[in-house]
This record gives C-alpha cells, structure tokens and sequence, in this order.
C-alpha cells in the first residue's frame, strides 16, 4: 500500500503546501511533512491552481517571444525607409518568428507562481495556489463527477426505450421492470430511482404514482364502532385467530376488503389476497348483498372442489363489514359441509390485514378511485388479476405470486380460477380502456 492509502487533502493540509511551495520546498518534502507521497502534492498544485494574471496586452509581441534574446529580425512591419531592429518596437504584430514564451515553472514543480522572484514583474500568465480556493475547487469536482449518468449514447437509448415502453406505455413498476431487465439496465434500483428524480430519461417522477408525494389529507372524524347485538363472533374474533393460527400451523391465509368505490357505482370489487406470496383473486359483485356473497363462494366451491376450496382458503381474516355478518353460511356449504373458517379484525384496527390493505393501493393504477366500476365484468377482471400476479415482487425474492402458487397448489388449480400466467414483459398495470 503507498503512503497516501485512505488519506485525502484538507483545507489544513492545503495551507502547509502553499506556505512550502512559496518557500522553495520541494514536492518531497512537502510528501514527507504530510505523510502523502510526492505526486499526490505534485497533481493537487497543477489540477486546483487558478489563473489570476493573462498575458500583458500593452506589451510588445516580441516580450511574450522565447527568441527575443539575440533576435535581429528588421523590416516586419513592412516599413521600407526604418533601418532598426524590430525587437522591443510596439509596431509589431506580427512576426514570422514568434513563439509564445512560457515559464518552465507552470509545465513542472511547482506549476504555481508562488514565491517566485519575478511575480512583480513577469509579464506572463500568473498562476496561484490559495488553500481556500482550492478547496472550493476540489469540492465542486467532487460533486460534477457523480452528477447525470455514466452511459455511452446507445445504453441510454436502449435503456430509455425499455423504461418508457415497461413504465409509461405498461403502467410497471420500477422494480419489476429492473428485474425483467437486469442486463439491459445494469444498474440498482436506487440509482434507477435517482436518475428518473434528475430528469435523466424521458420516464418523469409523475409516471410513477407510488412516488408523487401526496398533500396532507384532510382531519376525519374518528372511527366509532358501533356493535350490533344480532352478531354473535364469539369464537370469530382476532384473538381467536391467533390460538387457532398457533395450533393449526397456518402458513397461507387469505385477507378479504372490497375495493373502495363510487357511491353511484352498482358494482363493488371483492379482493382476496394471500398472505405471504402476494397472490390476489378479485371478484365483482352486482348490488352486493351478503346473500350474493355467499353465492359467490358457492360459485367457486362448484368450479374448483370442495376439497380444493378447503385447500387454498383455509381461513380468510376480514373487517366487520355488515356484508359479511352472515359468516357462517360462508364458513358451510349448502350441505352443511365445512369449507373454510372465517376470523374478524378489531374495530378501526385495518393493520391487523396489511396485505390486502396495501394491495388495495397497488390497485388504483388499473382501477381509479373516480372511476365507476359499472362498465366492468368478471372477464376483464381475471385479465388483471392475471397481469397483477405475473409481476416480479422484491418481497418474494424477484418471482412472481403466479409462480410460487402454481408451486405450492399446482397448475391445474391455478386454471380452474380462470387465471393464466402473462410473460413478465409483457405484464400491463394500466385502466382499462372500452
């Protein structure tokens, strides 16, 4: 390791080298005193250094000449009746002969006009060494540097292209589009992130709708439940959930909410969504009933099995929407047959069901919170339920809650819910347009 390992220059150490060079003190003098090595201080003089003095302008050209010693040259103006020599005369401008003179001091140690003789005087370009200055200068480097991105033109427009197609034309997250595009992007997800802040692609802070920070909500009034003495949930409740959690070993559970909509919009969209590998089923009710509920539990008891039924919803935690008071025809089929068990949040406590609360935001991307869900159908909702368990999740180490599924309750099952798996490129998070 050399002398200068994990060392830097500070505004201390940049005073010592300025009092040094204005002494005659030699670049390995100054390394010794700071315990840097001599061409660290050699580059730190010539890279922060500032120009404080051009060229004397009223001076003769023949001054800034390096044959001005000996130079005998006549008749360069043009003059036919002077006989002098040209050198020293202000006539001159011009001179087939002139080289610009230079100082040896400023193309090596010290590279500075520091404690030179001749500064008074010199009529040559004047450089200094001030500690302060070169300090700004070596901050600002500092910050140039990592500024804008570090591409040649085609990554850029390879790497614009995939953005502006995967985030703006597809409605994709950013993770996800990184992790379908790992080599052609070559970067973190920070840096991603960084570089759509400073305007770096054509992909702006406002297409990403997780990003665009949101004014201060206004004050509500606090939740009060109200208890209805008709609803007996003894033996439904969340502590009840947590022994019966405990003592059945429940891996995957299902978390139930609706989707908030319009107060004019006839249909309600019913979301379903898995504990621990993000995979959702969303349905859509017509004038929901608790009563229509239950025959959509029913409805998907007859296409998938009762003995699937039981296998994918071992229980399903929910809040105590008046829509599911009639739990227990919920919890039975019409032949009195156990099909799933039904436990309930607190009152006003939705953290006790983050996943499909936070999944609830995830879906107003496709589903906007103004839009009137009456012009959809349960088609186009197993298209983007498909679409939405086709991406690649950071919390399920970059796989998608379609693969893991199909892994844990088998292809066939994953057909019978009508749903199909979307290559992940391909996966579009965007409204539906009729």
């Amino acid at each position: 390791m050399g002398k200068n390992e994990g060392k830097q220059f500070n505004i201390a150490k940049r005073g010592t080298i300025s009092r040094m060079v204005a002494k005659g003190t030699s670049a390995k003098e100054i390394g010794e005193i700071l315990g840097m090595d001599p061409t660290s201080v050699s580059r730190e003089l010539k890279r922060n250094r500032i120009k404080i003095k051009e060229t004397d302008s009223d001076d003769t050209l023949c001054n800034n000449c390096s044959h001005k010693k000996g130079c005998t040259i006549k008749k360069v103006c043009g003059a036919i009746s002077c006989y002098q020599r040209c050198n020293g005369c202000k006539a001159v401008k011009k001179c087939w002969r002139y080289e610009k003179f230079e100082c040896n001091k400023l193309h090596r140690f010290p590279f500075v006009c520091n404690g030179c003789p001749k500064e008074k005087y010199c009529p040559l370009e004047h450089y200094m060494y001030i500690p302060d200055t070169a300090e700004e200068i070596a901050r600002d480097r500092l910050v140039t540097t990592r500024e804008g991105a570090n591409l040649t033109f085609k990554e850029y427009e390879v790497q614009n292209e995939i953005l502006k197609d995967r985030i703006i034309e597809k409605g994709q997250s950013v993770h996800h589009t990184l992790a379908t595009n790992k080599k052609e992007l070559n970067c973190s997800e920070k840096t991603l992130y960084r570089r759509i802040e400073k305007g770096v692609y054509t992909v702006k802070v406002h297409h990403l709708p997780r990003q665009v920070s949101l004014k201060k909500r206004k004050y509500k009034k606090k939740y009060e439940y109200v208890h209805d003495p008709k609803v007996d949930r003894t033996g439904h409740l969340y502590s009840d959930w947590m022994i019966y959690r405990f003592k059945n070993n429940i891996t995957y559970y299902f978390q139930m909410d609706f989707l908030g909509a319009p107060k004019k919009s006839d249909k309600e969209i019913l979301v379903l969504t898995m504990r621990g590998i993000s995979f959702s089923l969303l349905y859509i009710i017509e004038n929901a009933t608790q009563g229509k509920i239950v025959s959509l539990f029913d409805s998907i008891e007859k296409e998938i099995g009762i003995d699937n039924f039981r296998k994918l919803f071992p229980v399903i935690l929910t809040d105590r929407d008046t829509l599911f008071d009639d739990f227990e025809s919920l919890e039975f089929n019409k032949n009195g047959e156990l099909r799933t068990r039904i436990f309930f949040c607190n009152p006003g406590e939705s953290n006790q069901k983050p996943n499909v609360e936070n999944y609830n935001a995830q879906l107003r991307p496709i589903f906007p919170k103004h839009k009137v869900l009456n012009e959809y159908n349960q088609n186009e909702l197993y298209l983007a339920t498909s679409n939405l368990n086709s991406r690649c999740l950071g919390s399920i180490d970059d796989r998608t809650p379609a693969e893991l599924f199909i892994e844990i309750f088998g292809k066939d099952l994953f057909s019978l819910l009508h749903l199909k798996k979307i290559p992940p490129k391909e996966v579009v998070l965007k409204p539906i347009h009729r």
